[in-house]
């Protein structure tokens, strides 16, 4: 047998549900999160589709990040966020599609009558693509 002793490595992010509920920043911290969601990692996904996750990462695709934060988190979260939910998991698909109200604030965010950011149009741009599959 080739290389018998060779295990595998456990995710970082299995790790955060390892030692209980991690909180939202955690995970989009960790740098395998995107990652292991397209991966389809049942414990990220399960979390992800919860209620308030959901309504949280759309949050940060839709809402003004909080100008005291420093520049690297205003954007790192955003985009971390809209990488997540369109990973194309079925799952978080049908969560966002659940209740009409996410759709709608996705759908609301191009109609604010500020100046988008070159980072806020991407973050449209893959939302836009997200909500036409």
């Amino acid at each position: 047998m080739f290389w018998p002793s060779y295990q595998s490595p456990v995710p970082t992010i299995d790790s955060l549900f390892s030692s209980g509920q991690p909180n939202l920043i955690d995970v989009l911290n960790d740098s395998s999160a995107v990652q292991e969601c397209r991966g389809y990692n049942a414990k990220l996904v399960d979390y992800l589709v919860q209620d308030s996750v959901l309504d949280r990462l759309i949050d940060y695709i839709t809402e003004d990040p909080d100008p005291e934060l420093p520049l690297h988190s205003r954007y790192k979260y955003p985009y971390l966020a809209c990488e997540l939910l369109s990973c194309d998991v079925d799952s978080i698909n049908n969560a966002l599609v659940r209740e009409d109200s996410r759709l709608d604030r996705l759908c609301q965010f191009p109609a604010q009558p500020v100046a988008f950011e070159p980072a806020d149009c991407q973050l449209l741009l893959q939302g836009e693509e997200l909500i036409r599959k």
